[in-house]
């Protein structure tokens, strides 16, 4: 048999079970807890100030003692938190927002937080297949969460209808929206059956259709400043008036006809019988359309209207070229030699080929290849330096010399002082060799010289003590590896050998004795482990750092440290003696047991069981 019920997890009594009102009791305590359940609060992140029975749901990010418990129903008793895990389904009251609220296993929301899909809804109405939203009410608002707000109205298809319906007694009387297609359009019907379409929007370009005739209510005078593109009936004069650039132009009048006036780029005149166009109105704009590579013209005999003309209409219209008139060309017959004459014919050369020197004329500027020909030859200066061939003693500049090598690779040849310009008077300025090894102002002695022939090759040896001078006057720094005496000088000096003996044969007392080998002292005896399941361990240290004392000291908790004990509990635990602990579980006196036991189940026993 289990120890919980299946479903709310409820202690169960188990057969021969000994204080059972503990496990009956803890059974009732759950469902006191989820029984009716309300909570006060399920927003609250941090454990309130609560008293005895407060209920709260944990949110997520809870602290202090909620850590970790989000979701769980929690209930402030004897002091202490506890926490009940719901099952998906469960529902609380939340008594500060006054709405219930349920779990799904995840989280705990109410029905204005999670989403709800119904088949049919009726407020106050009942709804149906068709009409699966019903209302009944003086009024519906729809308003907006902080910006616009829209009722969209989709349907499936562009031959379906999407629109809004007025009714009288549950009978069509006016609809609106894009009904058959996806113009928009307004309908009315007398009865419900037959509509009568009064305006159509083309949902291409916006223009709008009045299938119906317009009806102008028609007012006794003419509107105060009347913005452009208005349109009214003055009843008191019986004309339609519209509004066009500022000003208010007659556009229709009970006579039938336009009142006489300028009305615009037209002025009207002879009770409407005369239209005049005004001068300088008709632009290229307002004109009828001409066609590509056209001309407007007229070819057809007599006088008429306008005609496009084609490139060769307009050309059959124009003369040709005469020595007194402009004009076009005429052909050419073909050819490749013939030029235009200026009688406005073509002709070939008088000759063929080129012509005889004397046969040219006019001035050189008008000679083109001509002039080009003669810049290239030479002047009369230059033809005395050269005819057929160079003249003797010609100078040709280096520019002029055509196919030069690019470089002139050197060959062996001999050169004399002269030369070289300037060479010999420097050479005259420099001392002679003879008079330089003896000149004693510009070259070594010969007692320089014996200084240096006395250096060997790399000498660095030091000269003897008796050989230096006062060594204060030196700088720099030597390796005591290069001088030979120098440990031999350290080791005989007396102050030395006397620091050397009081460090090696000093004798140590206090925490730490000893000559060469050093001993640490033994502060506490105690040594060992310490610390047990009961006993937690106990050291004494002293200003050193030095363990003075140990030993163990017994572990004890007083039960009303115990957070989550109950009161009874508590009781028990610090009961003195069994008899003690029997009072705090209300039972009597422990009665003596006798009888004669046969089997496993069977007897005699008197007193308590």
């Amino acid at each position: 048999m289990p120890d919980t019920s299946t479903i709310l997890s409820l202690p169960l009594i188990l057969p021969a079970q000994a204080q059972k009102h503990v496990t009956h009791n803890e059974a009732l305590r759950l469902l006191d807890i989820i029984v009716q359940l309300a909570v006060k609060d399920r927003s609250l992140t941090s454990p309130p100030a609560a008293v005895a029975g407060d209920r709260y749901i944990v949110p997520v990010a809870a602290t202090g003692v909620w850590a970790g418990q989000a979701g769980k129903i929690a209930l402030f008793e004897d002091g202490v938190w506890q926490f009940v895990t719901p099952l998906a389904g469960w529902q609380a009251w939340v008594l500060n927002e006054a709405a219930l609220a349920g779990f799904n296993g995840t989280v705990w929301a109410t029905m204005a937080e999670a989403p709800l899909s119904v088949g049919q809804l009726g407020v106050s109405a009942t709804a149906d297949a068709t009409n699966r939203l019903a209302v009944s009410s003086p009024a519906t608002l729809l308003n907006h969460s902080g910006a616009g707000h829209q009722l969209k109205l989709n349907k499936a298809a562009a031959g379906d209808t999407a629109s809004l319906l007025f009714q009288s007694g549950f009978s069509g009387r006016a609809e609106m929206g894009t009904m058959g297609s996806d113009d928009f359009g307004i309908k009315v019907s007398p009865d419900g059956a037959s509509f009568f379409t009064a305006i159509t929007v083309a949902r291409a370009n916006g223009q709008i259709t009045l299938p119906a005739a317009l009806r102008l209510g028609g007012q006794a005078s003419d509107p105060l400043a009347p913005s452009d593109g208005t349109i009214w009936l003055n009843t008191t004069t019986s004309e339609i008036k519209l509004r066009s650039a500022g000003v208010s132009v007659v556009v229709g009048a009970a006579t039938g006809g336009v009142t006489d006036g300028d009305k615009g780029d037209i002025g009207i005149s002879g009770a409407g019988a005369v239209w005049t166009i005004d001068a300088g109105v008709v632009s290229n704009a307002k004109l009828a359309p001409v066609g590509t590579a056209t001309f407007k013209g007229r070819v057809t005999a007599g006088t008429g209207a306008p005609e496009d003309l084609t490139a060769a209409q307009a050309t059959a219209l124009l003369g040709l070229v005469t020595p007194a008139a402009k004009g076009l060309a005429p052909a050419s017959g073909g050819g490749t030699v013939n030029f235009l004459r200026a009688d406005g014919t073509w002709s070939a050369p008088p000759t063929a080929g080129a012509p005889a020197w004397g046969g040219i004329t006019g001035t050189l500027g008008s000679q083109t290849d001509l002039a080009a020909a003669l810049a290239g030859k030479a002047t009369s200066a230059q033809g005395l330096l050269a005819a057929s061939a160079l003249q003797p003693g010609a100078l040709i500049p280096w520019t002029d010399v055509t196919a030069k090598p690019l470089a002139f690779p050197p060959s062996a040849h001999a050169h004399v002082i002269t030369d070289t310009t300037g060479l010999q008077s420097t050479l005259d300025g420099k001392q002679p060799l003879a008079t330089v090894l003896t000149n004693t102002t510009a070259s070594y002695t010969s007692a320089d010289q014996a200084k240096l022939a006395g250096v060997a090759v790399g000498a660095t040896a030091n000269a003897t003590d008796a050989g230096l001078r006062d060594r204060s006057t030196h700088t720099g720094t030597q390796l005591a590896a290069t001088i030979s005496d120098f440990a031999a000088g350290v080791a005989g000096n007396a102050a030395v050998a006397a620091n050397t003996a009081k460090v090696t044969n000093a004798t140590h007392t206090g925490d730490v004795t000893g000559a060469t080998a050093l001993t640490l002292a033994t502060v506490n005896a105690n040594t060992g482990a310490f610390g047990t399941a009961t006993q937690v361990a106990s050291i004494t240290l002293n200003a050193k750092g030095l363990a003075t004392a140990a030993g163990n000291v017994p572990i004890a908790i007083a039960a009303s440290q115990i957070a989550d004990s109950t009161g009874a509990g508590r009781a028990i635990i610090t009961a003195t003696d069994a008899s003690a602990q029997r009072a705090a579980l209300g039972l009597g006196a422990l009665a003596t047991q006798s009888g004669t036991f046969s089997g496993a189940s069977s007897g005699t026993n008197t007193g308590d069981q």
